[in-house]
């Protein structure tokens, strides 16, 4: 439970305490608690050994500070050979990211970089599939910055400023992107038996 900061003092505890119960939520949500083997099956990896990975199991990957976000999640797909991926739970702290969202009027992202230094990452999650033969990650994130306000976007660059922590759920299917003419966007297109 987190209670209010009417008093202006340290909500550091508060904080950790949202963050943890974001990754076990997040945890639950995945699958990974649904049953006791497949918890032990689960793994925990840093960037360099997502090549050890089980493709069959999600798991935990731990980015370190310094690490890229988005181009960190595109190889360790690409390392772990992954067909397409649903990403979740994301928590930790970025350093100055870009975020966007896309213009349907303008048919582009607009994006602007957060110049708030170190923020937290309260939420990532989106997807890992392919464009043009190479890994593509689409990630949405929820930022709070020093003064508890709440930014938010697709991820165009983060640079982890402390630790990133992210839940990766492989999927069987291989999800491909391709342009879609009326949107003006790369898209999943879906496979129809």
């Amino acid at each position: 439970m987190v209670e209010s900061n009417k008093g202006g003092g340290d909500m550091k505890p508060a904080v950790i305490s949202c963050v943890f119960m974001n990754l076990v939520v997040s945890l639950m949500l995945s699958g990974c608690q649904s049953s006791s083997a497949m918890h032990k099956k689960t793994q925990i990896v840093d960037s360099a050994h997502c090549n050890q990975v089980n493709p069959d199991q999600p798991f935990l990957l731990v980015l370190k500070k310094g690490d890229e976000l988005i181009s960190s999640l595109q190889q360790c797909a690409k390392a772990a050979n992954l067909p397409a991926a649903v990403v979740s739970g994301g928590v930790g702290a970025l350093h100055n990211p870009t975020v966007a969202y896309y213009s349907l009027r303008q048919h582009k992202y607009i994006d602007k970089q957060l110049d708030k230094g170190d923020v937290e990452l309260l939420s990532a999650s989106g997807n890992i599939t392919w464009l043009k033969q190479a890994p593509f990650a689409h990630i949405h994130v929820t930022l709070g910055d020093t003064d508890y306000q709440v930014w938010g976007g697709h991820l165009i660059k983060g640079t982890i400023a402390v630790v990133g922590e992210l839940m990766v759920t492989p999927l069987h299917t291989k999800g491909v992107r391709k342009m879609d003419a009326d949107l003006q966007l790369n898209t999943i297109q879906v496979q129809q038996k």
